[in-house]
């Protein structure tokens, strides 16, 4: 077993898994494992019929956490009775679930359950007022993406109204493990805190391992989301140790 006692690194270490995945009850033991390895969020992703964003690893946690039965309500009911002690939690969702449960009732549930943030990836800058002035009212951070294709104008707004942090999307496409980090993401960065130097910038989509993490966080990334690695590793037997060992290593290379 991999020695747990790491100190925080200033670079932020963000895992994504699936909320209901590989099994109804899986949620809190994961948030465990992972909050006990000292890392500053957890994307805690609410499983969607049609997750635009996701490639096929997350695609199918999320077919098989629908199976299992989660949903809004019960993801809420599972995190309100652990105490989480070094993170902060991101709540992931496509935005048509979150209008079924309802905006207000929402921000609400999410802040009592011990949530600080929502990301949603379907839903954009443009459009976001209604749930940005919610979660304010709440004091929760709505966060926002920022694609390699993004305007320099979009950049600027996103980047003068966002709190906790952006998330820079690493390629165009859906998530997914790649072998290497893209060589341009440094400019973006230098862009995005041109306009807001004290944003923070994480990378996500691709991001492996340390070797990636570390590619991204030498272009001047502040830290690294690891999504679908982690839900492969989790889907194994033992998955939930193997994870947490995987961002151990990655946390291990960024100090």
């Amino acid at each position: 077993m991999t020695d747990k006692n790491i100190t925080k690194t200033k670079k932020l270490l963000i895992p994504f898994f699936t909320a209901g995945f590989p099994a109804l009850d899986s949620t809190t033991g994961i948030i465990e494992s992972f909050d006990e390895a000292g890392v500053d969020y957890i994307e805690i992703g609410l499983a969607h019929s049609d997750a635009l964003a996701d490639g096929p690893v997350i695609q199918k946690a999320s077919h098989q956490a629908l199976l299992n039965g989660i949903n809004t309500s019960k993801l809420f009911e599972q995190i309100s009775k652990i105490k989480v002690k070094n993170s902060k939690l991101i709540l992931f969702s496509y935005y048509n679930p979150l209008l079924a449960y309802g905006l207000e009732k929402l921000v609400r549930d999410w802040k009592a359950a011990g949530g600080s943030a929502i990301l949603v990836p379907d839903l954009p800058y443009e459009e976001s007022e209604e749930l940005l002035s919610l979660c304010s009212s709440v004091g929760l951070k709505l966060i926002f993406l920022i694609a390699p294709t993004s305007t320099e104008e979009r950049i600027k707004k996103i980047a003068e109204i966002s709190e906790e942090f952006i998330y820079l999307v690493s390629v165009t496409g859906v998530t997914g493990a790649r072998d290497k980090v893209s060589e341009n993401l440094g400019t973006i960065i230098q862009k995005i805190k041109s306009f807001n130097p004290e944003i923070k910038v994480v990378i996500g989509f691709g991001i492996s391992g340390a070797e990636q993490a570390l590619a991204a966080t030498s272009q001047g990334a502040d830290g690294v989301v690891i999504g679908s690695a982690i839900v492969k590793l989790l889907e194994q037997k033992g998955g939930v140790q193997e994870a947490t060992d995987l961002l151990l290593e990655i946390k291990k290379s960024l100090l």
